[in-house]
């Protein structure tokens, strides 16, 4: 009987500690999400130094640069003003530990993916010529 028991243990242990449990759809979009703002992250340098270049180009694309200008500052600022959101609605816990979400943060969180993953169709476009 004890030996019976024993064996058991020892099953239900091995199979309970070898199974990963499995991503919710939040903590999958949530991964996204944070995925796409490390790859923008990344790109900031580059969408400055193209700020620069557009602020100091010659007179004779005056209209084009100033057009593409506004459109480089425009995403560098909902760059920021989205990561201050975004920050403001997750909890530490909620983005990196994959704390659950409710209802309605998950719904916030599909609104902030999809502006996230807008602003990186805009951005590597912006980029895209000068690469």
């Amino acid at each position: 009987m004890r030996l019976t028991f024993f064996l058991l243990m020892i099953a239900f242990l091995t199979l309970s500690c070898g199974q990963k449990k499995a991503d919710t759809q939040e903590e999958t979009l949530m991964r996204q999400t944070v995925t796409i703002h490390d790859d923008l992250m990344m790109q900031m340098g580059k969408l400055t130094t193209l700020e620069a270049s557009l602020k100091e180009a010659s007179v004779d694309s005056a209209t084009a640069n100033f057009e593409k200008l506004k459109m480089v500052q425009a995403a560098n600022k909902e760059m920021f003003d989205w990561m201050r959101e975004f920050g403001d609605a997750f909890t530490h816990e909620q983005i990196n530990k994959n704390h659950e979400l409710s209802a309605d943060e998950a719904k916030l969180l599909q609104e902030y993916y999809d502006r996230i993953a807008l602003l990186q169709s805009d951005i590597d476009a912006l980029l895209k010529p000068e690469e």
